[in-house]
């Protein structure tokens, strides 16, 4: 991805992009020691919050990949799904640091970048509105949808696992279940009705769309190729 100078992600003194946890953040500059400290607590918040989905996300793509015990199955299923379920908990990360930096007291207090791409209350309304719904639709993705389940990998593992194996893959299904009601929650207003599924690339322009709009520039979302996969 090349690397754009006018781009607010490649800017200290506007939007930095933590690397660790692959998310926006606001710029850590305030007036006073005071307000230096409540953003450092804020932003710590922020971050646990897009850190838990992203590594969850990771998670997923090393379940996925353990499906197929022969490591040739393993190095595909890998290949396949840990880039997608890295990529959903990347995007659920970006999403909901920006809806926080928008919608919450704490939040608002360090995210005059973005407020001042808004000409009016309206317009900002408008925006966080799209942004709900971004987030209720990664919300509502889960592993399966992003990764189709493989049924001769599910019928093998099952044979050689047995009741202890799936006793653990429907714990880390439950944790994956509970997380994704989580995200929805996030995005719904209240008495608001559910939507229907979408893709995760429609998921990732419309966030697109929304980070446009609060001139933040393009979604920083290479995945590194895991050319050389783990080893069983």
């Amino acid at each position: 991805m090349e690397n754009d100078d006018d781009s607010p992600w490649m800017h200290d003194d506007d939007m930095d992009y933590d690397h660790h946890h692959h998310q926006p953040v606001a710029s850590t500059s305030a007036p006073s020691a005071g307000a230096r400290h409540e953003h450092r607590i804020a932003l710590q918040e922020y971050d646990r919050m897009a850190g838990r989905y992203y590594d969850e996300g990771y998670r997923a793509g090393i379940t996925s990949g353990k499906e197929s015990r022969l490591q040739q199955g393993f190095d595909q299923g890998y290949a396949i799904s840990a880039p997608l379920a890295r990529q959903l908990g990347h995007l659920r990360g970006i999403a909901s640091t920006v809806l926080a930096l928008l919608t919450t007291t704490s939040g608002a207090k360090y995210s005059s970048p973005l407020l001042d791409h808004f000409a009016s209350s309206q317009e900002k309304e408008g925006v966080v509105s799209r942004l709900r719904e971004v987030v209720s639709m990664l919300g509502a993705l889960g592993q399966d949808d992003v990764v189709p389940v493989d049924q001769e990998a599910e019928q093998h593992k099952k044979e050689h696992d047995g009741d202890t194996g799936e006793s653990l893959a429907t714990m880390e299904r439950i944790q994956m279940h509970q997380l994704d009601s989580m995200m929805q929650r996030l995005g719904q207003r209240q008495g608001s009705l559910p939507r229907a599924k979408t893709g995760l690339e429609e998921c990732k322009q419309r966030l697109q769309q929304v980070l446009d709009a609060c001139g933040m520039g393009t979604l920083p979302l290479e995945v590194a190729d895991d050319s050389n996969a783990m080893t069983l």
